[in-house]
């Protein structure tokens, strides 16, 4: 019989984890506007951002990333990008999504030889928060002769 008294308190537990579990997980965030992503954004101490990945001299992890963005009109955004431990520093301007339902900001630097792009996720969970996650990639137009990458993993202030 005590068991009976116990089960509502159990269920009760397992339910409060299981909501507080699911506010803290992230998720693609489709058709995306750009007040959604506008802002000042910093590390966000996801302990999988860089799962996977392996700091060497093409792929460099930006703990210390710091991304900007802001609207430059009702469509268009600017990007920046700022690594100071592995001495990144770059802008992006232009449209970063062309239908609905996408989720990824993808911008190409400019130019003839377009230097850097930007490519990354945008995530939201339950709390209402926007994350970016993501890389600018140095084209092998560079003087390295070969392309690198500068991962990031940012939450909006």
């Amino acid at each position: 019989m005590k068991c009976f008294r116990l089960l509502p308190l159990l269920l009760l537990t397992v339910l409060f984890v299981s909501c507080e579990k699911g506010k803290s997980e992230w998720t693609n965030h489709y058709g995306y506007t750009n007040d959604d992503v506008v802002g000042t954004y910093d590390y966000s101490n996801v302990a999988t951002a860089f799962d996977g990945l392996t700091d060497n001299a093409y792929c460099h992890l930006c703990y210390d990333a710091k991304v900007d963005i802001r609207a430059v009109s009702s469509t268009e955004v600017k990007v920046t990008v700022v690594g100071s431990n592995e001495g990144l520093n770059v802008e992006f301007s232009g449209r970063p999504t062309t239908n609905d339902d996408d989720f990824l900001l993808t911008l190409a630097g400019q130019g003839a030889y377009r230097l850097f792009d930007l490519t990354s996720y945008v995530y939201t969970n339950a709390k209402g928060q926007t994350r970016i996650h993501g890389f600018v990639r140095k084209n092998a137009a560079s003087e390295s002769g070969h392309d690198t990458n500068y991962y990031f993993d940012v939450i909006k202030n």
